[in-house]
């Protein structure tokens, strides 16, 4: 809801996601509701598996990269974690 009273499409809107872990709930939800729209450019570090076991979501990832073009994935895995197959092919990076 903040992000439809708040932000306006025509502006530039730069969203930064660093929560441990949350951050697959929380772009679900804006992939979800139409909020991600709104944003025109995602900085995102996706928590590995091994340290939110619980929370970790490779359908989120793989519908956030179908979706959303213009990402910059800057934390440890980089890469890794936003390519399916690596993460099947390098699961001992995970931990």
């Amino acid at each position: 809801e903040w992000v439809f009273n708040n932000l306006k499409k025509e502006n530039y809107n730069i969203l930064k996601i660093d929560i441990e872990g949350a951050e697959y709930d929380v772009i679900e939800h804006l992939l979800n509701t139409g909020a991600h729209e709104y944003v025109d450019e995602w900085l995102v570090e996706f928590t590995r598996a091994g340290r939110a076991p619980e929370s970790y979501n490779q359908e989120v990832v793989d519908r956030f990269k179908s979706v959303v073009s213009n990402y910059t994935d800057w934390g440890p895995m980089g890469e890794e974690i936003m390519n399916p197959n690596n993460i099947a092919n390098n699961t001992e990076n995970l931990e």
